[in-house]
């Protein structure tokens, strides 16, 4: 019997206030670096700057996440500007250029081109958007292109109504207007006194079955109604952009409602046949909701768990053995694809292993698409491909709620740490283990005096060797559960508490420690 190992766990290291690379390879391979002026930054490095895939922390607020070359912003990108909003798009040398779309924190938003670091359509008339002076400002290449505004000057120019207009009828057939004539059995619209609108069907007058009620406050509901309200399974799109599916009655939500979704299955991956143990990875870290709060450290946690594993301390998994998918990246079918792609190529000598880090529902991860309703990934299907999947062992790392160091060293010889940590983990016995962050009914917490999860806090030190208890230089998944389980039921008083279930092989190593000398 092939088993699935699920080790649920959040990844989050402490900031850091000195200058210098303070975890991984920060000259040529994934590392995380603290520069003198409060920067940080987490990625991959080329000749000692930031290079590929990574995200930087800037001292002043802002945040960037995306790609780098040579240690400037290159190529797609989305750069979080503190107190300003969002940019979305194309970088080149370090400036906003090409296609890309600013979003400010008010609600209004500019797309189109930009050419250095500016919208190459900005109105001339507009002299104080982004501090530019008059004499800089370039000419609308359209009449009719609104101003781009600023935050400071969207409220004066262009105000925003309390109540957007209402949606117009899907329909494009004339319906019986339902407040002047008697409907029943009938498809028709009907508007309430405080302005609302039904469009849908009518029993003896009244709204009453399928349809969709366009509410005054600019929100829309469409399912099912009775006695003016939701009844039984609906969706509301609220005017916020928060979805929300649901079994209704009277209006009040009884229980989420769960779509059933599919994914396409592929078949033409063929397992990559040999006798050596090999480890196949899938990164995923989402952080920048649309319909659920962002989280902080979600993308950053990705990386680090990326450089970790590209460590010798993690197994040095190889460049081709591993995937990195964090935000826009990380939709459902990128996701599931992406996790297909990879784990199908493990033959039964082979680990794989999913590390996630984002919001988590009852039964499901949540994708970066996901709108309130749908594009959940569940459990189920997750488990599907483990289990299609041939490795002998099959662990997942990831913070969800309801999910029921690094230092540099001197080592004396790498290869044969390495060979010792594989050679343990292939004569160790396939089984099914379950290492989650806290029990079904809590939340997994974080702690603000430790910048990170508490349950990470202890797994990273666990990891890193003071779960090795035995001091062979192995650090197993009994060793870590017992150090994670005391240290977090102490920190918190005993509100979350770590637990362990399934048929394991109580010595299966999850990390090496390495020799010092």
């Amino acid at each position: 019997m092939r088993g699935a190992v699920l080790l649920f766990v959040l990844l989050i290291i402490s900031s850091i206030s000195w200058a210098g690379c303070i975890q991984g390879d920060c000259h040529s391979g994934m590392g995380v670096y603290v520069y003198a002026n409060g920067d940080r930054y987490s990625g991959g490095f080329r000749g000692g700057l930031p290079e590929g895939k990574g995200v930087k922390y800037y001292a002043n607020g802002d945040k960037y996440l995306g790609m780098w070359h040579r240690g400037l912003r290159e190529g797609k990108g989305k750069w979080i500007i503190a107190r300003r909003g969002t940019y979305i798009g194309h970088f080149h040398r370090d400036m906003r250029m090409g296609q890309g779309t600013m979003v400010f924190l008010d609600g209004h938003k500019y797309e189109g081109k930009w050419l250095n670091d500016l919208p190459s359509n900005l109105p001339t008339s507009n002299a104080v958007a982004e501090n530019v002076p008059a004499s800089e400002q370039r000419p609308s290449s359209t009449p009719n292109n609104p101003p781009f505004h600023t935050p400071e000057t969207a409220q004066k120019e262009s105000p925003v109504p309390n109540n957007p207009p209402f949606h117009t009828s899907p329909s494009h057939k004339k319906l019986p207007n339902c407040n002047k004539e008697y409907c029943d059995e009938v498809q028709g619209e009907y508007v309430y006194k405080d302005g609302s609108r039904w469009v849908g069907y009518f029993v003896d007058g009244r709204p009453q079955g399928n349809g969709t009620c366009y509410y005054s406050n600019g929100d829309r509901y469409t399912g099912g109604w009775s006695l003016n309200a939701p009844q039984g399974e609906g969706v509301m799109y609220y005017a916020t952009g928060k979805i929300y599916g649901a079994v209704w009655n009277r209006g009040k939500p009884l229980r989420p409602l769960q779509k059933k979704e599919s994914f396409e299955a592929l078949t033409d991956v063929a397992p990559h046949r040999d006798k050596a143990v090999r480890i196949w990875a899938v990164i995923v870290g989402v952080s920048s909701y649309t319909h659920m709060p962002a989280l902080r450290y979600s993308d950053d946690d990705a990386y680090r768990m990326y450089a970790f594993l590209k460590s010798p301390e993690g197994g040095a998994v190889p460049e081709r053995q591993i995937k990195i998918l964090i935000d826009e990246d990380a939709s459902r079918n990128r996701i599931l694809k992406t996790l297909q792609e990879v784990f199908y190529q493990a033959d039964e000598n082979d680990m794989v292993l999913l590390y996630y880090s984002g919001h988590g529902l009852k039964g499901s991860f949540i994708p970066i698409d996901y709108d309130g309703f749908n594009n959940r990934i569940s459990h189920e299907e997750v488990f599907k491909i483990f289990n299609k999947s041939k490795a002998k062992y099959k662990v997942c790392y990831a913070d969800a709620c309801y999910s029921g160091s690094m230092t540099a060293m001197k080592s004396v010889d790498i290869n044969t740490e390495l060979r010792h940590y594989y050679h343990q983990l292939e004569n160790t016995k396939q089984g099914v283990a379950f290492l989650l962050s806290s029990k079904g009914e809590e939340y997994s917490l974080e702690d603000r005096g430790l910048r990170q999860g508490v349950f990470t806090h202890y797994l990273i030190r666990g990891l890193k060797g003071e779960a090795d208890t035995d001091r062979n230089k192995l650090v197993t998944i009994n060793e870590l559960y017992r150090f994670v389980r005391w240290g977090v039921r102490d920190y918190t008083g005993n509100l979350q508490t770590p637990v362990i279930m399934g048929n394991y092989d109580r010595h299966m190593p999850l990390a090496m420690v390495r020799k010092q000398r």
